[in-house]
């Protein structure tokens, strides 16, 4: 006797032969009736499921385009033209450079969107500050190396001989050769000044003569350096190189048969000199000086200053600031390669620059600047920056407090930023900040002021 599920089967064969009749006319087709009804709904299914999450991904994004934009915290970049715009207020304004863009968003963002996608939104009028820098470059492309402040010979245009000043920015130049302590060059001007240079300072020699009575020379070339205010300038000032006011030189002195200009010296290396009342200590330095006007070579000596006899006066020091220093030793005048230049490095933090001559610098490649600045400040010659890279720099008036903090773009031009938080508006931090003398960051040229405020402002000026 069949089973329950036998007759089940029968059934469903019964069933699928009279569907068969109907739909294909045959009672055993070679198919299922529904086999190729099926694959088509599957299909239809996979087609509608696929269409659905093409529309879900246009939606998503067309739709949160602009939500981005108008966000404000990036510059908009759009892709056909490469026009920059920043949101703003509710309202999409053409900005006139990066820098400007990234004060206004607070950061360096780009959202880069078609003009399609940017046609509905109200436009303003150009915002930016003009002439501010169009490049910001990446925190890791910051220069924080020397810098170095170079006096290069050549020749100008008509063949005659030139000194100009060139400015390394985060860099050094070739070769070179550090003066030593006991070092020193004469730096000659083309205005007639002189100066020592020597100690990391310049002192102002006085009186030409007092430059063959320490060893140099004026006119001699391999002994003298020609160079240009914008280096020497860089120098801290020193006190100058002068002769000691001896009154009645070779004269009567009250020490007992010495004449006005004798020179002694006791065991300490300390030197005196005999005056018409007196006495007085003097420098080493001082001492050549006073030797080569009495033609006096001889330097006696005493066991200390009481043996000299009669009394001391005050000190024959010249001053001209109280915190000026002295050149109280004879530095030893090097000669100088010819055609080489000399030049002033500043590490970060340092007040006084190393010196370096008979270094290397290019004859060509630096940003040309013009001659001064707006309130009259000498400018460098020429700067020389990598390009695509920048510094951060603040402007130091001394070693202690706080400076101006700058951005130095591969232009050569110091931007100062309205107050030192901004340079995170650039993606920089503290720590990318190099302090250096304002001595040399004032012979950059200066660009306008990277003030948020200032960025807002419509850049449209009526004539």
């Amino acid at each position: 006797m069949a089973s329950r599920r036998d007759q089940l089967h029968s059934y469903q064969f019964m069933v699928q032969r009279v569907v068969s009749a109907l739909v294909f006319r045959k009672t055993d087709p070679d198919q299922s009736p529904f086999r190729r009804a099926g694959g088509a709904v599957f299909a239809s299914i996979m087609v509608a499921v696929l269409a659905l999450a093409v529309v879900g991904v246009i939606g998503f994004f067309a739709g949160g385009i602009n939500n981005d934009v108008t966000e404000g915290k990036a510059v908009i970049l759009e892709k056909e033209t490469g026009s920059r715009y920043v949101y703003l207020d509710g309202t999409l304004h053409p900005v006139l450079n990066f820098a400007s863009g990234a004060l206004i968003v607070g950061g360096t963002n780009i959202l880069s969107r078609s003009s399609d996608s940017l046609a509905e939104l109200p436009r303003g009028v150009p915002v930016g500050i003009p002439n501010a820098p169009d490049s910001i470059p990446d925190a890791e492309r910051l220069l924080h190396g020397d810098w170095a402040l170079c006096a290069r010979p050549g020749k100008s245009a008509t063949n005659a001989e030139e000194i100009n000043s060139v400015l390394f920015v985060g860099a050094q130049p070739a070769q070179g050769r550090e003066l030593a302590p006991d070092e020193g060059v004469i730096a000659v001007l083309q205005t007639g000044e002189r100066y020592l240079i020597a100690n990391q300072h310049r002192f102002p020699i006085a009186d030409d003569g007092l430059i063959t009575a320490i060893g140099g020379s004026d006119t001699d070339a391999s002994r003298s350096l020609r160079t240009e205010a914008a280096f020497v300038n860089s120098l801290p000032m020193g006190q100058p190189i002068a002769l000691p006011k001896l009154d009645g030189v070779n004269g009567a002195s009250a020490i007992t048969g010495a004449k006005v200009g004798k020179i002694y010296r006791e065991p300490g290396d300390r030197r005196f000199v005999a005056l018409k009342d007196g006495w007085a200590e003097i420098t080493r330095l001082q001492a050549v000086l006073i030797q080569s006007v009495t033609k006096d070579a001889t330097v006696t000596e005493v066991p200390s200053p009481a043996s000299i006899g009669a009394q001391s006066t005050t000190s024959l020091f010249p001053q001209v600031t109280t915190d000026a220093p002295v050149m109280s030793a004879v530095p030893s005048i090097m000669p100088l390669m010819p055609g080489r230049s000399a030049c002033a490095t500043f590490a970060n933090q340092s007040d006084a620059p190393r010196v370096l001559v008979d270094a290397t610098v290019p004859a060509s490649g630096g940003m040309k600047t013009t001659d001064t600045s707006a309130n009259g400040t000498d400018l460098v010659d020429e700067v020389i920056i990598a390009p695509g890279h920048a510094a951060l720099v603040e402007s130091m008036t001394g070693t202690e407090g706080s400076g101006t903090v700058g951005f130095v773009n591969d232009w050569g031009v110091f931007y100062p930023f309205a107050s030192r938080e901004l340079v995170g508006n650039f993606g920089y931090g503290e720590s990318d900040i190099v302090k250096l003398p304002a001595l040399l960051t004032s012979r950059l040229p200066m660009g306008p002021q990277l003030d948020p405020a200032a960025a807002r402002q419509n850049a449209i000026k009526s004539q």
